[in-house]
């Protein structure tokens, strides 16, 4: 297959889920989560949004809840003014994902895999069509993403500004993915430390890393504190990282969708503890041979991500994250498994074999609940009270 026609595969797709998440968008009823971010946040000033100066709530995600007050006062008050920016959202993270396995992954049946396993996961994509933080943030994670894979290529600093200025634009359309940003400054600076501990006070390194860091400390840090204090962050669970937050994913994963829910629930989590062994012997294997891969970096990234939910558990009282605020951990470990593909195929054909039946599987399953369950609904999120839609249709 010519590489012209192997990307047109790859538009083709990005044109088919953009017109999946517009046509909800524009046709799904209003959740009252949307209906609370536009009636409550929507109608304040900028200042008043960004730095809080009433109705402390976790419904304020803060950038989202920027964007939709310039959207619905340019479009109107629509679902899909309130909506635009994560469908925004969503074609950046369809763009940055396919550049990102175009750049890093050689093998193209690995890049289909990729490609398949980020974008065809319908929990995501109902938020890349709802007026909420989750699809924005993703969005810019994923161009974060894109430049620290750039970053650890080619070493150029100018890729820093873009790691943390979209790292921190995700945690401030959605607070939950302030474990991204803190993980990615973690990885840089183990990274450096690793590879070039000379440079590790070099100016042009600290100055993105720390202004940028500096900003958004300052941007969020109010409401953290005023989150705390109204008791708002009580999302979450008990039960744990793997029973909380790892089954919660594989739930959400599932959609709703329970006629092999029993199956998937024991295979996946089985599949996932797999894929843990042997990244990890890999990477034991590679750090012996001084080769810090792709790998190497996306581990460390899913494990500060984890470190952080833990350490926030026990020294701040944090709930383990679950359901829509689980969102975060999801590309990074699609992309764990992707990166992990690519290294076990250089290994042997038996094992080559088994990778790719093995991502076939999670491939076609996630390709096969998109198709099934894709509709106009939204079971996993929560629709309108009659009180909330006839205030929000009187607004109109």
């Amino acid at each position: 297959m010519k590489i012209w026609k192997w990307k047109h595969l790859f538009w083709g797709m990005i044109i088919m889920l953009l017109t999946y998440t517009v046509l909800r968008a524009i046709y799904l009823s209003i959740t009252c989560d949307e209906a609370w971010t536009y009636l409550v946040f929507g109608q304040k000033s900028f200042g008043e949004i960004v730095f809080w100066k009433e109705a402390n709530a976790a419904n304020n995600h803060i950038l989202n809840s920027v964007l939709i007050r310039f959207s619905t006062r340019i479009l109107g008050n629509s679902e899909f003014a309130i909506r635009l920016p994560n469908l925004i959202a969503h074609f950046l993270f369809l763009f940055f994902s396919f550049k990102l396995l175009q750049k890093f992954v050689d093998d193209k049946f690995l890049q289909l895999l990729g490609f398949i396993l980020l974008n065809f996961n319908p929990y995501m994509l109902d938020f890349f069509s709802l007026g909420r933080g989750y699809g924005l943030a993703s969005g810019f994670m994923m161009i974060s993403l894109y430049a620290l894979f750039s970053f650890h290529q080619s070493k150029k600093t100018a890729y820093l500004w873009h790691i943390f200025l979209w790292g921190g634009m995700a945690a401030f359309s959605n607070l939950t993915f302030i474990n991204y940003y803190l993980a990615i400054l973690g990885a840089i600076g183990l990274l450096i430390l690793i590879q070039e501990p000379k440079r590790l006070f070099s100016p042009s390194l600290l100055l993105p890393i720390f202004s940028i860091t500096l900003l958004f400390s300052l941007l969020l840090f109010r409401p953290i504190m005023l989150l705390r204090q109204a008791n708002e962050l009580y999302y979450g669970t008990e039960n744990g990282f793997w029973k909380g937050t790892v089954h919660s994913m594989v739930t959400t994963y599932l959609y709703g969708y329970h006629k092999f829910k029993v199956v998937f629930k024991s295979v996946i989590p089985i599949l996932i503890q797999l894929a843990t062994i042997i990244g990890l012997f890999v990477l034991v294997k590679k750090s012996m041979q001084k080769k810090l891969t792709t790998l190497f970096l996306i581990s460390l990234v899913l494990g500060l991500m984890i470190l952080s939910t833990v350490m926030q558990h026990f020294l701040l009282g944090n709930l383990y994250l679950q359901g829509r605020a689980a969102i975060v951990f999801y590309p990074v470990f699609f992309l764990f498994t992707i990166f992990l593909f690519v290294e076990i195929k250089k290994e042997n054909k038996l094992t080559h074999c088994i990778s790719v039946y093995l991502g076939g599987v999670l491939g076609y399953l996630s390709f096969y609940l998109c198709y099934i369950l894709s509709s106009f609904t939204a079971p996993m999120t929560f629709t309108m009270t009659p009180g909330q839609k006839k205030c929000y249709i009187a607004l109109k």
